[in-house]
């Protein structure tokens, strides 16, 4: 990828290039120095590469793209993210559609307490996921902006001792976060996919199922498991991605988890 090859790897040129010529005019001792930085900044460049291509290969293993492709990939995906939650917004309107009607007549009014009783836990569960699912969404749509820019930035301070704790951080955000959000995706797709969550009524006003009207409570709960599930799993995505990442940026010697003997 151009962005370890272009600043990072300058730099290793200016360095060496000027410790050579201190030598030439006689400056042994300091042009020392430079080659030593020089070699020093050579190496993080090699780790920073070293980094991405590891990366590279747990992505393609994960959701079969490579960390940059699934940066660029992210735009096409990332609404499946948008669409379930609408899903879910769906079946609240539904379900209030349901009690509406009930408690509009004198002989059913009793049954919108029951319907709004049993519809209640899943309805939490509902909003629960949607929490993930909105969240995700939008971390994705910053991030799918600013990735570049985080991974340019990251992989040059890493190679800069006093800047390495703002550059690790940063660098292995960039390495980690790109592929769990596609993971994401490809999760709420998978829920999308469920009949069980996607086969609610529309959210219109005169729209009515008869099926979906007598069977409300059990519907519900069918398509609150389907979307609690993909929440859940989105939630363990972020866990592990934040562990990962965290990993990363104290391995490049960052802030994170350390392993020491």
């Amino acid at each position: 990828m151009e962005i370890i090859d272009s600043i990072p790897l300058a730099a290793v040129i200016f360095l060496i290039s000027y410790g050579f010529l201190k030598i030439l005019t006689g400056l042994r001792p300091e042009g020392t120095r430079y080659l030593i930085r020089g070699a020093e900044v050579g190496v993080w460049c090699f780790i920073a590469w070293f980094a991405l291509t590891a990366a590279d290969t747990f992505s393609s293993l994960l959701v079969g793209k490579s960390v940059e492709t699934s940066w660029n990939t992210l735009h096409s995906v990332v609404g499946n993210l948008a669409t379930t939650g609408e899903k879910v917004r769906d079946w609240f309107v539904w379900e209030s559609k349901v009690e509406g009607i009930l408690a509009s007549t004198i002989v059913l009014q009793p049954l919108a307490s029951m319907v709004n009783a049993g519809t209640l836990p899943w309805r939490l569960l509902m909003s629960y996921s949607l929490f993930w699912l909105w969240g995700t969404y939008y971390v994705a749509l910053i991030m799918r902006y600013v990735w570049s820019s985080i991974l340019t930035i990251g992989a040059t301070l890493i190679t800069v001792p006093r800047l390495k704790r703002i550059g690790a951080p940063l660098y292995a955000l960039a390495l980690v976060y790109g592929p769990a959000l596609v993971l994401c995706a490809n999760i709420a797709a998978g829920a999308l996919s469920n009949p069980d969550l996607n086969s609610v009524p529309p959210p219109s006003l005169f729209s009515f199922d008869l099926d979906y009207f007598i069977n409300v409570m059990g519907k519900m709960e069918n398509a609150a498991k389907a979307v609690f599930k993909a929440a859940t799993e989105i939630m363990i995505v972020h866990i592990v991605a934040g562990g990962v990442s965290a990993g990363v940026s104290g391995a490049l010697g960052g802030p994170g988890i350390r392993l020491r003997a």
